[in-house]
């Protein structure tokens, strides 16, 4: 199979977010965003269905995050069907691919770095977001200054 390349914009607003993200990045966890309890990709193995995410994902944000009431739930139908479709990225590359990452691990770098393992879910105690992993090998790290 050919080796893959995807790229995965990562920038926080929030410095407190930004220095964990990339501390968490130099630890071999590439880490994306909307991603509340019960959110992954995958489940026993096999990719979650748009529509049964898109139940999941807002139930995470009802309970974790906000309420949505029953107007806004149109336009969060919509972005969480955009999200499904750049998270699901993660589930199709294979150990050995290829990730740019621009601005990171600090917003002077960006960097290249080779995935170890396969898209993975968990979100870490006190977090509601960030569940999104992959999993990159630490030493295989390339960064540029910009």
């Amino acid at each position: 199979m050919k080796q893959q390349t995807a790229v995965f914009w990562h920038k926080h607003d929030d410095f407190k977010y930004q220095k964990w993200l990339s501390s968490e990045f130099l630890y071999g966890r590439l880490r994306q965003g909307w991603g509340p309890p019960g959110s992954s990709l995958l489940e026993n193995g096999l990719r979650v269905p748009l529509e049964k995410w898109r139940t999941r994902y807002i139930e995470g944000i009802r309970k974790h995050w906000k309420k949505i009431s029953d107007e806004e739930f149109n336009d969060y139908r919509a972005k969480c069907d955009r999200r499904f479709k750049i998270l699901s990225t993660m589930t199709q590359l294979r150990p050995g691919d290829l990730i740019v990452v621009p601005l990171m691990p600090d917003e002077n770098q960006d960097s290249i770095v080779q995935l170890e393992h396969g898209y993975q879910f968990h979100v870490v105690n006190g977090e509601k977001d960030f569940g999104h992993i992959l999993p990159v090998d630490p030493k295989s790290i390339l960064s540029h200054p910009i």
